[in-house]
C-alpha cells in the first residue's frame, strides 16, 4: 500500500503516479493525500485516468499541515486496508519500475524482524540525496543526524538509525503499534 503526499505540485504528482502505475510488482493500493492544494491537483488526478490503473483513494485535507500532517492522515487511511507493507513518498518521487520489486525481493524483506527498508534516493542529476538515510549520534553541540558516507549507499544492506519519508517501505505490522507520524512536526523534521 503506497502513500503519496502532495501540495500544489500536480505535474510532479502525476509523474510520480505514472511511475507507481509502471511498477513491475503491482501496488495493493494507493492513498494520495492532497494537503489543500490550490492548483487543481485533485481534478488533475481524477482526469489523468490513474484510478483506472491503480487502486487509488484520494484524500483531500482542508488545510496544508505540511508533509507531517499529510503522512499522518495518509498512513491512517492506509492502515484501514490490508497490506504487508506501506510505501511512503512525496509527490516528487519517481521510483524506477523495478524499485518495489527489488525492495520486496531483498534478503532483509524476507526476515520477519525487518521493520523498514529505505532505498538509496538520487536526485534528478543522479547524485545521492545526502540526508535520506543515516545514523544518529550524541549531540555534543552538533546536529544529531549524520548521513551515510557515499560508499555506504552502495553494495550490501546495512542498518540505519533514520530515513526520510522518501521511499521507505515499512512493514505494516510494525507501523500499527508504532503509531501514526506526528502531524505536529510541520516544517521541522516533518518527514524523518
Amino acid at each position: 500500500m503506497a502513500v503519496v503526499v502532495t501540495h500544489n505540485r500536480k505535474h510532479l504528482l502525476l509523474a510520480c503516479l505514472e511511475a507507481l502505475a509502471q511498477q513491475q510488482s503491482p501496488l495493493a493500493g494507493l492513498v494520495v493525500v492532497d494537503t489543500a492544494s490550490t492548483d487543481g491537483t485533485t481534478d488533475a488526478v481524477r482526469s489523468a485516468g490513474i484510478a483506472g490503473r491503480l487502486p487509488l483513494r484520494l484524500l483531500r485535507l482542508d488545510r496544508n499541515g505540511g508533509g507531517a500532517e499529510g503522512f499522518h492522515y495518509g498512513v491512517a487511511a492506509a492502515l484501514e486496508q490490508q497490506s504487508d507493507w506501506l510505501w511512503l513518498m512525496d509527490d516528487d518521487c519517481e521510483p524506477r519500475a523495478d524499485t518495489l520489486g527489488q525492495l520486496l525481493a531483498s534478503p532483509a524483506a524476507a526476515r520477519g524482524s525487518t521493520t523498514l527498508l529505505a532505498p538509496t534516493v538520487v536526485s534528478g542529476d543522479g547524485g545521492v540525496l545526502p540526508l535520506n538515510r543515516g545514523r544518529v549520534r550524541a549531540r555534543w553541540g552538533m546536529a544529531p543526524l549524520v548521513a551515510l558516507r557515499q560508499e555506504e549507499h552502495e553494495g550490501a544492506e546495512r542498518e540505519i538509525d533514520f530515513c526520510t519519508f522518501v521511499g521507505p517501505l515499512i512493514r505494516t505490522d510494525a507501523a500499527r503499534p508504532a503509531g501514526l507520524p506526528m502531524r505536529e512536526m510541520f516544517i521541522r523534521n516533518d518527514d524523518v
